[in-house]
């Protein structure tokens, strides 16, 4: 099974009573309602993690990465890479495959979806609804040749951009990401090379942030070295791990 495993400067805030001390949290509770622990959640400070919902019998594990101090709304990522996806479908793709964040499949999923099925109801009107900026990032061995359409967009839960992952995480390996049995399960045999790190254990996951290239559109990850990568892959690219964030205030 699944064993979550913390880093050293990672709190873990969870009731003790309903959990085994080496965190192996295969769950039988029926009612995902109760998978969210709202003392635990006001508890927590800055890269502190908690759990809140359930995938596959197992409790989810997100990690605070900034505090609103106005609203004491607070922003969290899931501590672990939960599920595998593209950011559009093979058959959905426009012409030259040039699809911005705003039109992805994998946004919608996340605000609809993902939300609905993965999210506790009581957390839903609690999720702040966000202005994203969506930039075009380019790397040194990316042709920018193409204007896109870059638009803000409105979002409730959503991949961070290359500028968050940057400011969020102090570090490489305090941005390396473990996946999950679930989002293993996920990866088809001939991409798993492409998605883990052999050396770490940590595994692709996506950003927002996009370059549209002559005949695609080109997408940012963070490696499983913690690293961000200096090349970006298609938006049809499969192998790459989803960690959802979202501002959530109580």
């Amino acid at each position: 099974s699944y064993v979550p495993v913390s880093k050293p400067s990672e709190r873990i805030l969870i009731d003790d009573s309903n959990q085994d001390d080496d965190f192996d949290m295969k769950n039988t509770r029926n009612d995902f309602k109760e998978s969210f622990d709202s003392d635990a959640f006001h508890k927590a400070n800055v890269g502190d993690v908690f759990s809140m919902g359930i995938i596959d019998g197992l409790d989810v594990f997100w990690k605070v990465l900034d505090i609103d101090n106005e609203d004491g709304s607070k922003l969290i990522i899931s501590k672990d890479v939960i599920d595998v996806k593209s950011l559009i479908e093979l058959d959905d793709i426009k012409p030259r495959g040039c699809v911005a964040w705003k039109d992805s499949k994998l946004r919608k999923w996340l605000n609809s979806k993902f939300m609905e099925v993965m999210i506790p109801d009581v957390i839903h009107s609690k999720i702040k609804k966000v202005i994203l900026s969506n930039k075009k990032f380019k790397h040194k061995n990316v042709n920018d040749n193409q204007d896109s359409d870059l638009n803000d967009t409105s979002d409730s839960i959503f991949c961070l951009s290359v500028e968050e992952a940057e400011k969020y995480f102090g570090s490489n390996q305090d941005r390396m990401a473990l996946a999950t049995d679930y989002a293993n399960s996920k990866v088809k045999c001939y991409a798993y090379r492409h998605f883990k790190n052999e050396n770490t254990g940590g595994v692709k996951w996506w950003l927002r942030d996009s370059n549209f290239g002559a005949f695609r559109a080109n997408y940012n990850v963070v490696d499983g070295d913690g690293s961000i990568s200096d090349y970006q892959l298609w938006s049809s690219a499969e192998g790459v791990g989803v960690r959802p964030a979202m501002w959530i205030k109580l």
